[in-house]
């Protein structure tokens, strides 16, 4: 009996503690872009677009699947790949002419309703980030 209480004590323990699925479901949503700020660059002329706002044709559209496929649409540019989390960070993968190739993105913010992606560029040195809301309602082709 006791085998049996150890045995089950941990299970629980082992699957129990795992909260990868409430992280990974935080992800999963339509996210469209606010605005893009791009900062700390190497040269000051480059911070001349810190804050961008986005337009119509700029905005970037996050659709993250629960079954670790996302889209992502920029414009009338759409492109489709797997993701996957890890801490604090976001790997977002394609598939270009048979090679798969990742980006992956600082999650700084992951709430209900807010998601802020940064990555740095090692050329300018620049932190660039984006900043999502995610959208409740249902989005359908007349409104992209």
């Amino acid at each position: 009996m006791k085998r049996v209480l150890f045995s089950l004590f941990l299970i629980t323990l082992f699957t129990g503690c795992n909260d990868d699925d409430g992280i990974a479901a935080a992800l999963i949503g339509n996210w469209v872009s606010e605005r893009e700020e791009i900062i700390e660059c190497n040269e000051p002329t480059d911070n001349d677009q810190i804050n961008r706002r986005c337009t119509d044709a700029s905005c970037f559209r996050l659709i993250m699947n629960a079954d670790g496929t996302f889209t992502y649409q920029r414009g009338t540019f759409v492109e489709s790949g797997t993701y996957s989390r890890g801490g604090s960070s976001l790997s977002l993968c394609v598939d270009e002419e048979g090679e798969e190739v990742c980006e992956v993105y600082v999650i700084d913010e992951n709430t209900s309703v807010t998601l802020v992606l940064s990555t740095n560029d090692e050329i300018t040195g620049c932190k660039n980030s984006l900043f999502f809301e995610r959208q409740t309602e249902e989005v359908t082709d007349d409104e992209s």
